[in-house]
């Protein structure tokens, strides 16, 4: 039976999530119209700078906020508000750098009134197709009665939103570490301290049936959005779902120019201060006192290490995973369903199966937590993998030239290869590594004995407060994989200037 408190939890968090999602996906949607033909996407420092909220860890952004829970103590609501903004601004790149890189929808204006007048004429021939095909049909003619042009949706450019909505609340409704930093309610706080306090595992199981289908309802519905339509070929045609012009605004007035550039940058302003530059700002003071106290503790480096471990063999199974695979397809699909229910439930479930007797014997070793954080970051994987992905011919093509007999033909067929092959595959391995090393909720509850990661403790360590080493090796523990990155960057661009 589910307690009271988690239902309220349950509800809260799904009615943050959704608002979040649809105010996320709505101002990326907006900002990206008039961004369309805008040159700096070309260089990779605004990327970054536009992809910095999200890149935040987010036990960082916790910790710097976490004293606000006292001073609001009185009200609240606003540390709610403060939580749901945070969230806000750190999910909206991640919305609109999906939006930005979804194809083509299949159909026009015209292919989708077509295609609403043929599924209404099968809609009638009850029995007609496969099981999957009649329970798309099924799907879409439900989702078109439920909203005004829901062909739009379905076969148009509402599939890219669809795709960004379900992974924008997914995201907000497994989050973990910043809701327990700020001590908002969410049902995944409730749930790992029970389960921490030594909540049974029944209760547990219990405890993750309604939140685990939200989620996977919700997965579903993406899911069914973006099959393949009969007759259609999904992201034949080239570029983004916006065309160049669509969306410009015309403004008159050195005045009214200057206000109109100032509120298309202005949530990219507010979103770097308040994610990425204020939590920097409000520890950096106790970062700098405490740093030669961090230096001389060898367990944090060691701790160090555990992540970059960890993080580096789970990034790179899931290459080598995601590798084999030439196109996502629907039971592909079906091995993300543990990793979409967030890292906490991935957490849960790999610790439930290692309890019992078949599998007790390798609870405290390794694999438990790197099996979680593979699942957690498949899901990742294969979506950077068909966003990246060159064509086959195109591969096909720059191998055969790199057998050429020629010298100067193999070296342009492996810079070809490099860079339709590894450098993609690399970039995936950084992203991959990079989430995997930030993780908290599996990482506790899956470390073993003598090799746990830098994070859990650091969080365990918050719960006493803030103080200038913890900070510190706060700094320190969340630089590690930035500085290895910009090393081999480096090494990289020398290589290529040497070439």
């Amino acid at each position: 039976m589910i307690a009271s408190p988690l239902l309220m939890a349950v509800g809260m968090t799904l009615l943050r999530s959704f608002v979040i999602a649809a105010g996320a996906c709505w101002l990326a949607n907006q900002w990206l119209k008039s961004h369309r033909e805008q040159t700096f996407f070309s260089k990779g420092v605004w990327w970054l700078f536009l992809l910095a909220p999200t890149l935040t860890p987010p036990l960082l952004i916790g910790y710097a906020y976490s004293n606000t829970q006292f001073s609001l103590v009185a009200h609240p609501w606003c540390n709610e508000l403060l939580y749901s903004f945070l969230l806000l601004f750190r999910m909206m790149p991640l919305a609109w750098l999906v939006l930005f890189f979804s194809p083509a929808p299949p159909l026009g204006a015209s292919g989708i009134y077509c295609q609403e007048l043929l599924d209404g004429k099968r809609g009638g021939q009850e029995g007609d197709g496969n099981f999957q095909g009649r329970f798309r049909g099924r799907f879409r003619g439900c989702f078109r009665g439920c909203f005004r042009g829901g062909g739009w949706w379905t076969y148009g450019p509402g599939r890219a939103m669809v795709t960004a909505m379900a992974l924008v609340f997914l995201l907000v409704f497994g989050e973990f570490e910043i809701a327990s930093r700020l001590g908002a309610s969410s049902w995944t706080v409730w749930v790992f301290d029970a389960q921490v306090g030594g909540l049974s595992w029944e209760a547990t199981g219990w405890a993750l049936i309604l939140p685990v289908s939200c989620q996977w309802l919700v997965f579903g519905i993406a899911a069914l959005s973006l099959a393949p339509t009969p007759g259609t070929t999904p992201g034949s045609t080239p570029g983004s779902i916006y065309s160049p012009r669509q969306g410009a605004i015309a403004v008159h007035g050195k005045g009214g120019a200057a206000l109109w550039v100032l509120g298309k940058y202005l949530w990219l302003i507010l979103a770097a201060v308040l994610v990425c530059v204020g939590p920097l700002a409000l520890l950096s003071g106790s970062m700098v006192r405490g740093l030669s106290a961090v230096w001389a503790d060898r367990l944090i480096m060691q701790e160090i290490g555990v992540s970059l471990l960890f993080a580096c063999v789970a990034a790179a199974v899931v290459v080598a995973i995601i590798s084999r695979f030439k196109a996502i397809r629907l039971g592909r699909m079906l091995l993300c369903l543990p990793g979409m229910t967030g890292s906490l439930v991935v957490g849960l479930m790999i610790l439930s199966i290692f309890q019992t007797s078949f599998f007790v014997f390798l609870y405290d070793t390794p694999i438990p937590l790197l099996a979680a954080l593979i699942l957690m970051v498949l899901p990742v994987g294969m979506i950077l993998r068909a966003v990246l992905a060159s064509s086959g011919s195109a591969i096909y093509l720059a191998e055969q030239l790199s057998h050429s007999s020629k010298p100067a033909q193999q070296a342009h067929g492996r810079s070809l290869l490099w860079t339709l092959v590894h450098r993609p595959m690399g970039l995936i391995f950084c992203v991959l590594f990079y989430l995997a090393y930030i993780d908290l909720p599996a990482s506790a509850l899956l470390c073993p004995s003598g090799m746990s990661p830098a994070g859990v403790r650091l969080y365990n360590l918050m719960h006493y407060g803030r103080y200038d080493t913890l900070g510190a090796m706060t700094a320190l523990t969340y630089a590690c994989p930035w500085m290895i990155f910009l090393l081999v960057w480096l090494i990289a661009r020398g290589r290529k200037v040497h070439d």
